[in-house]
């Protein structure tokens, strides 16, 4: 017999960077590029973003990327004592 299988798209999550005044660029640029795979450009908007609005849209991942991608970036700053914060939501 020919089963159908239903498959559910994932669960779509949209990462935010936030500002702050303490994070050196560089940091910021360096997580950008290793962390969540953006070029020169992209970290451009990025980061101008970031500076007019306070925050802005790093990416649209599925949970766990979202999620993982988040912890090792708040945990490397963490570790060179930078306060800076993202966070994930549910688009």
């Amino acid at each position: 017999t020919d089963e159908k299988v239903k498959t559910k798209k994932p669960s779509m999550y949209n990462v935010f960077i936030y500002n702050d005044d303490v994070t050196d660029i560089r940091f910021v640029e360096a997580i950008l590029s290793e962390i969540f795979k953006k070029d020169k450009n992209e970290m451009q908007v990025i980061i101008d973003a970031t500076q007019r609005e306070g925050k802005a849209l790093v990416g649209v991942y599925i949970r766990d990327v979202a999620v993982t991608r988040c912890n090792i970036a708040m945990q490397l700053a963490k570790e060179n004592r930078f306060p800076l914060k993202l966070k994930w939501e549910m688009v």
